[in-house]
């Protein structure tokens, strides 16, 4: 009785859902080992180190969640800069692009199509083609781009000019630069909201809020001395801020412009990531991060990582891949022919109390959920010559822990 209870809670759950919970990993690089640490947030554990380039310092993923691409810096900041794709299947690197003279950050499209790299040493932005992994072209922006971002729609991306003071904005349709805002000295890192109205740049002593829609700063936010990183809560209430100067995170409200709490992390903070309720800040002069539980803005785990830790993002991990195999077959009643697909697939072996199926690889078409003891679905009343593909999701509880797809057609 528990078992079905159990069962059909889960299955209410994932219905009302618009969003899966999936297991959390934090991506970290290190840039005086060369490295970076892949944590399981859940169980608290480093779970691989991945050699990486020279002088690693910031990370980005794939839209699928599956590719890592790894800013490398290069030891003298002039020669070898690149970025590394790894495969979070194989942790291999898979290639390595070329880019510009002292790159700084990444920031990927919303469509996946493109990577945007700023280099700090040679003014300008490559633009990198994911399909390919080779820089398409190079955009021209102010002295030193430093942190950029882009707008949810994927139309624009604002670059944190360093050396000038401003930020450039870059139409990425056409890939030039099609307005200039004057934010203040020492202007570095950047996010925008996710309804993309607004923009927080961080100076040296403030925050500049830019009015997208304008192009215009709209507000200037007292804060603490020299803000390093930016992450906004995917509600859009809160901003978390890190600081080179200070051992805390600063929560900025959205909506009154004021500081509304401080959390103790470690020493020298530098780069903090947002998902699924949790916050993850790098701690560079303690080789840890700190992870932070929302709700309640508390650090719930200080954890090792390599030397010099600056970069981080925060993602689902590899799943373990389902086996999944189908077949086309037609059963006739009287005057009527049903066309099915049966799909089957092998259980996990890691623990699991559901499965879930999907008839997309963003997981928002739900079709079918089904206990742990079936291992087959039937898809009944389809076209001749109908091609689906299949998303079978296995949980535990409220956790992905394996997945995978088969594509059939029916005849």
């Amino acid at each position: 009785m528990y078992d079905k209870i159990l069962f059909w809670v889960t299955t209410l759950w994932i219905l009302n859902s618009f969003q899966l919970p999936a297991q959390n990993f934090a991506y970290v690089t290190n840039h005086e080992s060369n490295t970076v640490s892949v944590v399981d947030l859940i169980t608290n554990v480093t779970t691989a180190t991945i050699p990486i380039g020279e002088d690693p310092v910031a990370v980005g993923l794939s839209l699928d969640d599956s590719i890592l691409y790894v800013v490398n810096r290069s030891e003298d900041h002039i020669n070898d800069a690149s970025v590394s794709v790894v495969d979070l299947t194989t942790n291999a690197i898979t290639a390595t692009i070329p880019v510009g003279q002292l790159p700084i950050d990444i920031a990927l499209a919303p469509n996946g199509e493109y990577a945007y790299v700023t280099n700090g040493g040679s003014d300008n932005v490559s633009v990198i083609d994911l399909t390919s992994n080779t820089v398409v072209t190079t955009v021209s922006v102010g002295a030193g781009p430093f942190q950029l971002a882009i707008t949810p729609n994927g139309a624009f991306a604002y670059v944190v000019n360093q050396g000038g003071g401003d930020v450039s904005v870059i139409d990425l349709n056409s890939n030039t630069v099609s307005a200039t805002v004057t934010i203040g000295v020492g202007a570095a890192p950047i996010a925008i909201e996710p309804d993309g109205d607004f923009a927080y740049v961080g100076n040296s002593d403030s925050i500049s809020v830019i009015d997208l829609n304008s192009n215009t700063v709209s507000a200037t936010i007292t804060v603490g001395t020299n803000p390093t990183s930016i992450a906004i809560t995917p509600d859009g209430n809160l901003a978390y801020i890190t600081y080179e100067i200070g051992n805390d995170v600063k929560i900025l409200n959205l909506g009154t412009n004021m500081i509304t709490d401080t959390i103790p992390v470690g020493s020298s903070p530098e780069g903090i990531a947002i998902r699924e309720g949790l916050a993850a800040v790098t701690n560079q002069n303690e080789n840890t991060i700190s992870v932070i539980e929302l709700n309640s803005n508390t650090v719930t785990a200080t954890l090792p990582v390599g030397d010099k830790p600056t970069g981080i993002t925060l993602g689902p991990g590899p799943l373990p891949e389902l086996a999944v195999t189908a077949q086309s077959g037609r059963d006739h009643f009287l005057t009527q022919t049903d066309l099915f697909n049966k799909i089957t697939w092998n259980p996990p072996d890691t623990p699991y109390t559901s499965y879930a199926i999907f008839l997309n690889e963003t997981y928002t078409n739900l079709i079918a959920v089904l206990p742990a003891n079936v291992t087959e679905f039937v898809d009944h009343n389809l076209k001749k010559g109908e091609t689906t593909t299949y998303f079978v999701v296995a949980f535990n509880q409220e956790i992905k822990v394996a997945q995978g797809s088969v594509t059939v057609t029916s005849n």
